[in-house]
């Protein structure tokens, strides 16, 4: 289970100590602190990103997302904003979007749970994504 960062001042020291990453179209500012857990997420959707179903579902979907990746010890502790793109561009679906948040919290963060090059416990971003 993840949470919402509760606090104004919570986010503003997030905003200023936090590190920004990138992976395809999926920014990450982040502050790593273990004393939060579970993890606090935002997630920011422009309206030009689409519909306000469109924007709300993937909200969901990041939200489950970054929940299950909690639970594979994948995502850390701390505060995170995640910023989805502003327009979709021609060939970014949703999918896209999700595997990029995996690459995310992946990448940057390296997993304490497995040996390097292990992936029987990498989960599929198709898991997430509803027909």
């Amino acid at each position: 289970m993840i949470r919402g960062i509760p606090t104004r001042g919570a986010f503003g020291e997030l905003r200023s100590t936090g590190t920004w990453r990138r992976s395809g179209p999926v920014r990450c500012l982040g502050v790593l602190d273990p004393s939060i857990e579970p993890p606090e997420v935002a997630i920011s959707i422009r309206r030009s990103f689409g519909s306000a179903v469109r924007r709300n579902r993937l909200r969901r979907q990041v939200r489950h997302a970054v929940t299950d990746l909690h639970r594979l010890e994948v995502v850390p502790s701390g505060r995170f904003l995640l910023v989805m793109p502003s327009v979709p561009t021609v060939g970014c679906h949703d999918s896209t979007v999700l595997s990029s948040l995996f690459e995310q919290f992946s990448a940057t963060f390296p997993r304490s749970h497995s040996a390097p090059g292990d992936n029987s416990t990498i989960p599929r971003i198709s898991d997430h994504l509803q027909p």
